[in-house]
């Protein structure tokens, strides 16, 4: 999960690293090559994508929330994709029980949210954007009005490119970068859920460098979006 590597840069200073260290964090799947094509559950939930965001530690490091539950390790699985057991035909699909993955999902990420909000000692008012993990429209709307999120604050590009799993929060960020929903200094909310069971929240501060983009990555971002 995206998130998991967003939350091991942040630990950094754990492990000794001065303020101000940056990590790279990317996130990338192609989980075209593992649905099943007559399962309506996923075929038309997953695309592939990939991004990535510079993670920047500083002394006003606000928290970040992380938690797991391993009974729910069947929820969303791929049985037969290792070598433990043996492959047999269809088994190497993508598996996801839809019902209480929502369930699980929506629970943990409002929970997520309520508490890193708390710990920040911030309100709802005090967030440029929210971008949770894009898993689909149903369960970001139920999320929304759980936390009584204004609805201009929500990013969301499911509708474009689908759930593209680790990639969904920097491609998200990315295309409200574009979109002009995010300002420097602001505060942005996210929260993401996945296999295992896993799940997290954590509120960065957004900053881009003037002139961050090349003339070259800028002529590939307006081809990619086409």
């Amino acid at each position: 999960m995206f998130w998991l590597c967003v939350r091991v840069g942040r630990s950094a200073r754990v492990f000794g690293v001065y303020w101000g260290s940056r990590a790279l964090v990317i996130g990338a799947d192609t989980f075209s090559t593992i649905l099943d094509p007559d399962d309506r559950v996923t075929r038309c939930i997953f695309g592939d994508g990939a991004g990535a965001v510079v993670i920047e530690v500083d002394q006003f490091d606000a928290p970040c929330i992380l938690g797991s539950d391993g009974t729910g390790y069947d929820l969303i699985s791929r049985p037969c994709s290792g070598s433990a057991k043996r492959r047999e035909a269809g088994q190497a699909h993508l598996e996801m029980d839809g019902k209480p993955v929502f369930m699980s999902a929506v629970k943990h990420m409002v929970e997520s949210c309520h508490e890193v909000l708390r710990r920040s000692q911030l309100g709802v008012g005090d967030l440029d954007a929210f971008v949770a993990h894009q898993a689909n429209a149903r369960i970001l709307n139920t999320i929304k009005e759980q936390l009584d999120m204004p609805a201009e604050l929500v990013v969301s590009n499911i509708a474009r490119v689908g759930n593209t799993v680790a990639a969904s929060i920097p491609l998200a960020l990315e295309q409200a970068h574009r979109d002009g929903k995010l300002h420097q200094g602001g505060n942005i909310l996210l929260t993401a859920f996945g296999g295992g069971l896993t799940w997290g929240a954590s509120i960065i501060e957004w900053q881009v460098p003037q002139n961050h983009y090349s003339p070259e990555t800028q002529a590939y971002l307006k081809e990619s979006i086409a």
